[in-house]
């Protein structure tokens, strides 16, 4: 099984994402075998949650509390 089929299962759920860039958190919204998309809040008072494209290659794991 390929790594987006597996995080589909996930769809909906709150993840961490950890790349070279440090650590993100949100909830994942699609995932393939080419990369995630994920809708992650800002820290108040910055405006509303923004979405995130992260290419799976850039990943280093996926934690899902």
């Amino acid at each position: 099984m390929r790594i987006g089929e597996r995080l589909q299962d996930f769809i909906g759920q709150t993840i961490q994402v950890f790349t070279a860039d440090g650590m993100i958190e949100g909830q994942l919204t699609s995932a393939t075998d080419l990369s995630i998309t994920i809708v992650a809040p800002l820290p108040p008072g910055y405006g509303p949650p923004t979405t995130i494209v992260i290419i799976i290659q850039t990943i280093f794991y996926i934690r899902i509390p």
